[in-house]
């Protein structure tokens, strides 16, 4: 189950590197 969990935050991560988050936080600056 945990292993499911990480595998969604990884992917919500990269999606944020791709455009910034929708309510206007810095959702690039997240992976560094």
């Amino acid at each position: 189950m945990s292993r499911y969990i990480i595998l969604l935050l990884f992917i919500g991560l990269a999606w944020g590197q791709d455009c910034t988050a929708s309510d206007g936080t810095d959702g690039v600056t997240i992976m560094g």
